[in-house]
C-alpha cells in the first residue's frame, strides 16, 4: 500500500512540476526560464524518488513517504538558494574590458534647443520593436535594477499627443502610424505631424572578450519643424546578465528624462 502511496506522490510531484515551471516563462515569450525549472525540477525529483524508493525496499516506508513528500518543497528551498548564490556571484563579478571600452561611448548630449515650443513628439525605429525597456537604475558595478517599461516611462507628461508606427498598415497607407492624445485617445494619420522626433537603434555587439548578448541602444532626437539635431544618447544593456552603462543622471537611465530634457520641458 505504501508503495503505491509513494508512486502516486512521485507522479503528483511530476505533475505539479510541469505546471510551476509555466510560472517562469518569461514577459517576452521566452522560454529560457521554463527549460532551467524544468531541467532542475526533473533532476532532483529523480534524485528525491530514488532515496524513497531505497527508503521503501530497506523497510523504511515512514521515511520513504516523507522524502518524497518533500521533494518540491525541499527543490523549492534549494532552488532559492542556487539562485540567491548565483546572482551575488554576478553581482560581485567586474565587467570585461570590453565592456568597459564600450562604455566609453556611452552617455547623452543635448546638442541644441528646439526651434519653437515642443508639443508632440514621434517615435520611430528600424528594428521590429524599440527597446525593451525605457528605464532602470544602476549601482557601482554597472549591475541593473528596476527595469521598467511603459508610456510613463518613454513619454514626458506634458506632452499632447504621440505617433509610432502602425505595424499592421492598410495598403492605401491611410493608417500608416497611430495618433495617441494624452487622454488616451486613438486615430490613425497617413503622414507623422508632431513636432520632434525620437528615433531608435538597436545594435547587437559581438567582439572577443565581450559577454553575449550585449546590446548597444542609439536614441536621437530631431525638430521635424526644420530638421536640427537636438540631442543623442547612448546606452549598452546585457538584459541576461543585468549589467548595463549609459546613464541619464547618477545612476539611473530614464527615457522619459532624457527626451524631457532635449525638447526643453526641463
Amino acid at each position: 500500500m505504501r508503495v503505491l502511496l509513494l508512486l502516486l506522490i512521485i507522479a503528483a510531484n511530476c505533475v505539479a512540476l510541469v505546471f510551476l515551471s509555466l510560472l517562469a516563462a518569461g514577459g517576452d515569450g521566452s522560454s529560457d526560464g521554463v527549460e532551467k525549472v524544468l531541467t532542475f525540477g526533473a533532476a532532483w525529483i529523480l534524485a528525491a524518488s530514488l532515496l524513497s524508493i531505497v527508503l521503501a525496499v530497506k523497510g523504511k516506508g515512514t521515511a520513504s513517504v516523507l522524502v518524497a513528500i518533500m521533494t518540491l518543497p525541499s527543490a523549492y528551498l534549494a532552488g532559492v538558494a542556487t539562485f540567491s548564490i548565483s546572482a551575488a556571484s554576478v553581482r560581485a563579478r567586474p565587467n570585461s574590458p570590453a565592456f568597459v571600452e564600450l562604455c566609453k561611448t556611452a552617455g547623452a548630449k543635448v546638442l541644441s534647443a528646439p526651434a519653437a515650443p515642443v508639443r508632440s513628439i514621434a517615435y520611430t525605429w528600424d528594428d521590429p520593436y524599440p527597446p525593451k525597456f525605457s528605464y532602470f537604475t544602476l549601482d557601482g558595478r554597472g549591475n541593473t535594477r528596476e527595469l521598467a517599461a511603459g508610456l510613463d516611462y518613454r513619454v514626458p507628461r506634458a506632452i499632447e499627443f504621440t505617433e509610432t508606427r502602425n505595424e499592421v498598415a492598410s495598403s492605401d497607407g491611410s493608417r500608416r502610424y497611430k495618433h495617441l492624445t494624452h487622454d488616451y485617445q486613438t486615430s490613425w494619420v497617413p503622414e507623422l505631424t508632431a513636432d520632434a522626433l525620437v528615433t531608435y537603434k538597436s545594435t547587437p555587439i559581438e567582439r572577443a572578450g565581450l559577454e553575449p548578448g550585449t546590446i548597444q541602444y542609439d536614441i536621437t532626437v530631431s525638430d521635424r519643424r526644420d530638421g536640427r539635431m537636438l540631442g543623442s544618447f547612448r546606452y549598452f544593456l546585457n538584459e541576461k546578465r543585468r549589467r548595463a552603462c549609459g546613464s541619464t543622471s547618477d545612476g539611473v537611465m530614464s527615457e522619459v528624462d532624457f527626451v524631457s530634457r532635449t525638447i526643453g520641458l526641463r
